[in-house]
């Protein structure tokens, strides 16, 4: 078994916690953990398609992820490319 340096389990321990940050956000502002399917490929899918989401949302330019959960319903339909990120 090697050892780390100081440096190197920081960084690993930050590594870890951005991890569980990503999974916190998708739990709390999609209920990943609540999704009852569970068979075949889609929960893998389905997880993907929260990651793209997390991805869209984020470009929103809100200041959280809820922000702009709450802006998509409205402007969707009225500016639906801005969504996805083209003029």
């Amino acid at each position: 078994m090697g050892c780390c340096d100081a440096a190197r389990i920081g960084a690993l321990v930050r590594g870890h916690w951005n991890i569980e940050a990503w999974h916190h956000v998708k739990d709390v502002s999609l209920g990943e953990d609540a999704c009852k399917v569970r068979s075949g490929h889609a929960p893998d899918n389905l997880a993907a398609l929260r990651a793209l989401a997390l991805v869209f949302l984020s470009r929103l330019g809100q200041d959280s992820v809820p922000d702009a959960i709450r802006w998509v319903p409205y402007e969707a339909f009225t500016r639906p490319l801005d969504v996805i990120g083209l003029p």
